[in-house]
């Protein structure tokens, strides 16, 4: 006899952040389940023990489809989208007179609802002090400079 179990899914993007609001189909020969993640990429689903095909869509990130076999009473799996976003965040970073400083490390970091802080590219500025950041998912963000 199947027993129901409680499967968890982590939805996140290539840099290990969350994604909100992600749609999981979950489908079988008997039932589609249809729901979406929390702010924390979470998503769970009361699955009997089997086999599923698991879809996730997001605007702004490539579909993708999974074949999971349900197993224990408590599953737990973290699945990952990659963004398709084309956006692009630069700036320029100077000295207190204004001088464009070459070669100092700009780090983008994603801001966390709660605060924290996790980095997920870094580059070097060029001589005239201009970074650029390509394929940004959609989120807040903080960028810090060092020289």
């Amino acid at each position: 006899m199947k027993k129901c179990t409680k499967s968890i899914f982590s939805i996140v993007n290539q840099y290990n952040i969350p994604i909100y609001r992600a749609k999981v189909f979950i489908v079988n020969n008997k039932r589609i389940y249809c729901n979406y993640t929390d702010p924390s990429g979470l998503i769970i689903f009361p699955l009997d023990r089997g086999c599923y095909k698991l879809s996730i869509e997001k605007d702004g990130y490539v579909s993708r489809q999974f074949n999971i076999k349900i197993l224990n009473s408590m599953e737990f799996a973290k699945l990952s989208l990659n963004c398709v976003s084309k956006s692009k965040i630069c700036g320029k970073i100077d000295d207190i007179i204004g001088k464009p400083i070459n070669e100092a490390t700009v780090v983008l970091y994603y801001l966390t609802e709660d605060g924290d802080l996790i980095p997920i590219k870094h580059t070097k500025t060029l001589k005239s002090g201009v970074y650029s950041f390509i394929n940004v998912p959609n989120g807040n963000y903080i960028i810090k400079a060092i020289k």
